[in-house]
């Protein structure tokens, strides 16, 4: 059963339509769909739906493209979607391996078909390091994605790296409220927060997502769109990051996990496992009228209750 539907039975779940040449991707109160060795799980939050267990369909197996083909796929229609309905698409970024994953899309057809320059880049956490920096977010980004394909200069927002984590958790909120009053990132209909076109993350072994640590007092914010945090766990311990407000208001969220070592992560994050359990930081993302896309590998998925991948 699905770990939401217990603590939130108003869960609602549909198949997004991640490949063109597949007519009728499916659709459906829950979705586990096996793509070769990869799984993806959609959800979407819906306040007026109240579903009962027997809601859950079965394990179906489809054939699909592999793995780096299906994620640059996702990316590539959600962008074509929000150019098409805004004419800009806001996506924001998070780091590790997860923007390795994204060189895909520097490659034919992505590279000649995705419209960059209606591309806006922000990101979801930042390290407060020097943009040259190994453990830059933004650094990472430009040497697997920006510098390979035309996005403007001036639509990439990185954040202010010769300041306190303070300042720049302060300046990157009033870069993001500027590119509100612009409209290239749009407004949640249901709170005040920004909506994202599209929030990237990955998963940490611990269940992290952002800069959003297990335990962590920044996990209770509220009303701060970023956040600041000068005792990170994990190395650097100064960081940015966006909070759950403003995660959970995107238009579409999509976390990437890969590898045996996070199974007992995922499953944690997305089975019923009770109230004594852990609360992980990925169990909180829970958007509020867009959609919640998990791409996981069949080792990251290897733990998941009734699931057993088709070879």
């Amino acid at each position: 059963m699905c770990g939401f539907l217990r603590h939130h039975h108003w869960l609602h779940v549909e198949a997004y339509k991640v490949n063109s040449s597949v007519s009728n991707f499916l659709r459906g109160f829950f979705l586990y769909t096996t793509l070769s060795h990869y799984l993806v799980i959609i959800y979407q939050f819906r306040a007026d739906a109240h579903l009962p267990p027997s809601s859950l369909s079965a394990t179906t197996p489809l054939p699909f493209p592999p793995f780096l083909s299906l994620s640059s796929d996702y990316i590539a229609e959600l962008s074509e979607a929000s150019v098409k309905e805004r004419g800009v698409f806001s996506i924001a970024l998070s780091g590790g391996s997860l923007i390795s994953l994204m060189g895909k899309l520097c490659e034919a057809p992505y590279n000649k078909t995705v419209d960059w320059g209606k591309w806006y880049i922000f990101w979801a956490d930042e390290r407060v390091v020097a943009k040259s920096h190994a453990d830059s977010n933004y650094k990472l980004a430009k040497d697997n994605l920006l510098s390979k394909v035309p996005i403007v200069p001036s639509h990439v927002h990185s954040i202010n790296d010769s300041v306190s984590a303070e300042e720049a958790a302060d300046e990157y909120k009033f870069v993001i409220r500027q590119s509100v009053k612009s409209r290239i990132v749009s407004v949640s209909d249901v709170s005040d927060s920004p909506k994202f076109d599209l929030i990237l993350l990955g998963m940490g072994a611990d269940g992290h997502v952002a800069s959003l640590f297990p335990d962590h007092s920044v996990l209770e914010e509220k009303d701060e769109w970023v956040a600041f945090i000068t005792n990170s766990p994990k190395p650097p311990p100064e960081r940015i990051t966006f909070t759950f407000p403003v995660i959970n208001s995107a238009s579409n969220v999509a976390i990437v996990v890969t590898g045996e070592n996070k199974a007992e992560t995922v499953h944690l994050a997305i089975d019923d496992v009770g109230d004594d359990s852990p609360l992980l930081p990925a169990r909180l993302i829970q958007t509020r009228k867009g959609k919640l896309t998990w791409f996981l590998d069949k080792y990251a998925a290897s733990k998941l209750d009734n699931y057993q991948f088709s070879e």
